[in-house]
């Protein structure tokens, strides 16, 4: 509770702080980004005492959140609450601090770590609701707000970025014969084999069932083509171990993509690399298919049919 909070740190008894602590907390309690949280903090300390810069780190949540330039006047402060660790906080003040100001830090860093947990947990919860449990890659929402992202990029400035959409033909045979345990290890089979091709600029989603999807950032569809075909090699290496068990089925990977245009929305765009995932599988599967019709026939030997 922020009254006794501050009751506790004898903040009641000072007036003018206790007014601008008020203040404080309505605004840290506007928005929960954790961003956001730690700008609103530097700004209080520059405006109660020369602070130059703060600085936020939380390992767990790869967080290093900068504001300011450092000096040589250092304070440090290792967060916890209830014997939870929240990260660290540095603050560097132009001058040094006299006794006064720092009991008045102090009393700031630690009536707002609350405040910093529940920016923490809303951090975790955003990130946990953009993952896909079992593949442990990015989900169909971490998609769609990529997508936005991207496309309103595209319409700032000139770039290419590519959209590659993956589908296991036959796949049912896999959850039908071999059970859904064994599928569930395939999809997680091949997200790892994707998350090690995959550039670290790419980013790999799961969009549903047995559908992948990597956004290509800053590839030309020439170059996207080229991954794209890579990519379906590799997975098709990846199901071999699962072919051999199969009767009377040979699972493979069809793969539509689109390169991704300033006039795009998301729906645009996911219309026509769906269409080119189609006509990949009408053709019979276990090929690359490029939105203009451009196809790259499969070099190995799997059976094609859709």
């Amino acid at each position: 509770d922020l009254e006794q909070n501050m009751i506790e740190h004898g903040i009641n008894n000072n007036h003018i702080l206790y007014g601008k602590m008020l203040d404080l907390f309505v605004k840290l309690q506007s928005n929960l980004d954790i961003d956001e949280t730690i700008l609103v903090l530097y700004n209080f300390t520059c405006s109660q005492m020369p602070i130059a810069a703060l600085n936020y780190l939380n390992n767990e949540l790869k967080k290093d959140v900068m504001f300011g330039s450092k000096t040589n006047n250092v304070y440090r402060y290792d967060l916890e609450l209830k014997e939870l660790y929240l990260g660290s906080l540095e603050l560097c003040s132009i001058s040094p601090l006299n006794n006064t100001q720092v009991e008045e830090l102090n009393t700031v860093v630690h009536t707002v770590l609350q405040t910093i947990k529940n920016s923490i947990d809303y951090s975790i919860a955003v990130s946990n609701s953009m993952i896909d449990h079992l593949t442990q890659v990015n989900n169909r929402n971490s998609l769609e707000q990529d997508l936005l992202h991207v496309i309103s990029l595209k319409k700032r400035r000139e770039s290419s970025s590519t959209l590659l959409l993956f589908d296991l033909d036959k796949f049912k045979q896999v959850n039908d014969q071999l059970g859904h345990l064994v599928g569930d290890e395939l999809l997680v089979n091949i997200s790892n084999m994707l998350k090690s091709v995959a550039r670290e600029s790419d980013i790999i989603y799961r969009y549903g069932g047995d559908e992948f999807v990597i956004l290509l950032k800053e590839t030309s569809l020439s170059g996207a083509l080229q991954l794209a075909e890579r990519i379906r090699e590799s997975i098709n290496c990846v199901l071999e171990q699962y072919n051999k068990k199969l009767k009377d089925s040979i699972v493979s990977v069809s793969v539509g993509l689109s390169e991704i245009g300033a006039d795009d929305d998301v729906v645009s765009l996911f219309d026509r690399v769906d269409n080119a995932l189609y006509r990949a599988k009408r053709d019979g599967g276990n090929q690359v298919v490029e939105s203009k019709n451009s196809i790259i026939k499969p070099k190995d030997s799997h059976d094609k049919t859709a």
